[in-house]
């Protein structure tokens, strides 16, 4: 433990920008990784992010309840889930309560301190099409931050790799020796895989379109989210847009005209894609398509809130009198509500923006300026 310490004192002192363990099961011995994350509290000056890889079903309500005191935005936790198919799991010798590890999840999501990401490895033995979308769709509705899709790799030494011939596993000869086929699932699903893979990290992952999403699996693809992004990838496909890299303001247009095509463009989705873009994209126009002008009628009334004692003692008080507030924050219409976007770490999904409804700020110098 001494020399685990002596050497995160000097890769503390750095300018790295994260810290990432490669033990697969940090928390095999939780007493020790509680002294370990303990010690990386008191000496991360730097507010570097430190990754370790959790194994989800060992966790001791202990070691739970130390996670939820952890700092904000300080650790990100990765759980390889693999799969939530019972006969793969049992195949893999993973004996994983699955019940326990949504519990598990749940608790570290509510705290909203530590980031979680999940993750899925298709081209297991007895993981077919359908039980990799089941797997999906069970990790999606815990509403992780990140759901990493993976491919399985056949190395040698395996138990993968000695059964390799049992499960029809073809897999390509250099490295990283990654699945092509199975006996359960061919390889146009696995490219189809890959092209789903592609979107979820676009869209999903990087949280700039959350109420988006919420807005289109609520209208459209109620029983499946993973049905969604087959669907989207669909559109993309046809629309040849994976050849291309876009900008995440492409990107938002990309979904608008996706739902477009499946049933028009309604007010309250329109509200929900503001929404996102505004509160993801502190420097950037809004888009003609989502109605610039829900903005640019509260320009006038911006200038006057940010000279406003009350207001910049209400929403800014941490600011200096002298300094100027007016590019920290945008009002715009969502629906029928004047709403207030505060900007902090675009970094930190944490407290990357703060909204607050000021309709009645709003009237009240409406009110002022007609006396």
């Amino acid at each position: 433990m001494e020399r685990v310490k002596r050497d995160l004192s000097m890769l503390l002192k750095t300018n790295a920008r994260q810290i990432k363990f490669v033990d697969r099961t940090f928390n095999a011995d939780y007493k020790r990784s509680m002294e370990i994350m303990s010690f990386i509290i008191a000496n991360n000056h730097n507010n570097m992010t430190i990754h370790f890889e959790i194994t989800a079903d060992i966790i001791n309500n202990e070691f739970l309840e130390f996670v939820g005191t952890l700092p904000v935005n300080m650790f990100q936790f990765e759980i390889g889930v693999q799969s939530l198919n019972d006969e793969t799991l049992k195949e893999i010798n993973r004996h994983m309560d699955i019940n326990k590890l949504f519990d598990i999840v749940r608790f570290i999501e509510d705290h909203n301190n530590v980031h979680l990401h999940l993750d899925l490895i298709a081209g297991l033995p007895y993981e077919d099409y359908n039980t990799f979308k089941k797997s999906f769709d069970g990790l999606h509705n815990l509403q992780s931050e990140k759901i990493q899709l993976g491919f399985l790799k056949v190395l040698k030494g395996t138990k993968i790799y000695a059964d390799k011939e049992k499960h029809e596993i073809r897999y390509r000869k250099t490295a990283p020796y990654e699945v092509i086929r199975t006996k359960y699932i061919s390889a146009e699903e696995i490219f189809k895989l890959k092209d789903i893979e592609e979107l979820v990290d676009k869209y999903y992952n990087e949280k700039y379109f959350e109420k988006t999403l919420e807005y289109i699996l609520k209208h459209y693809f109620t029983s499946s989210a993973f049905e969604f992004y087959e669907s989207f990838s669909s559109f993309w496909k046809n629309n040849d847009l994976y050849k291309v890299s876009h900008s995440r303001k492409k990107l938002y247009k990309i979904l608008y005209d996706y739902v477009q095509c499946l049933d028009g463009i309604s007010n309250e989705f329109i509200d929900c894609m503001k929404y996102d873009y505004v509160f993801n994209n502190q420097h950037e126009d809004i888009p003609d398509y989502l109605i610039r002008e829900s903005e640019d009628k509260y320009r006038l009334i911006k200038r006057y809130l940010a000279n406003d004692a009350d207001f910049r003692k209400t929403y800014f008080a941490h600011a200096k009198k002298e300094e100027k507030i007016v590019n920290d924050f945008r009002i715009v219409e969502i629906g029928k509500n004047a709403t207030l976007f505060i900007y902090y770490d675009k970094d930190n999904i944490f407290n990357r923006c703060l909204t607050h409804v000021i309709n009645h700020a709003i009237e009240e110098i409406d009110y002022e300026q007609k006396r």
